[in-house]
């Protein structure tokens, strides 16, 4: 999120992280666990001066998440495994609203989602970024990043 040239404008007074999960799958609800404990971590930093902070979200329905994305504030989702089916809906509303995507689920990126992290072939980290899933939710990525990232187009 460094990265981005317009987070700043997007983010306003805060970051505030949704991570979207789905209930009833036991990996959607560890990857949620793990990914807000990582954040407790790091609640203390801020990004370009705004402080971070993090909820769960519970996708129920299209409706009811669009909602909580306006009374919380949510300017990022981290979409978490298990989302497949919902998608579609979560990247409209990602884009509608002008929500940073992210994601450890690599096909998501393919589908979508506009930041991932993967791993190359060799068991490397690898950054992965849609360009034109990014510049509709509103991010401009620094090309710096972009140099060392996977794009997908």
């Amino acid at each position: 999120l460094t990265y981005d040239r317009s987070f700043a404008v997007k983010a306003k007074s805060q970051v505030m992280i949704g991570v979207v999960y789905v209930a009833g799958d036991a990996e959607s609800v560890k990857a949620k666990d793990d990914i807000l404990k990582t954040l407790q971590l790091v609640s203390d930093r801020t990004i370009k001066g705004v402080p971070i902070k993090a909820v769960p979200l519970e996708y129920k329905d299209a409706k009811s998440l669009a909602e909580v994305v306006g009374s919380q504030g949510i300017n990022v989702f981290y979409i978490a495994p298990g989302n497949a089916n919902t998608l579609n809906e979560l990247l409209r509303i990602s884009h509608t609203r002008a929500i940073t995507t992210a994601t450890g689920v690599p096909e998501y990126v393919q589908r979508g989602v506009a930041i991932g992290i993967g791993k190359k072939a060799d068991q490397k980290p690898d950054i992965l970024i849609n360009l034109p899933s990014s510049r509709q939710e509103g991010s401009e990525f620094d090309a710096s990043l972009l140099r060392i990232a996977t794009v997908v187009k």
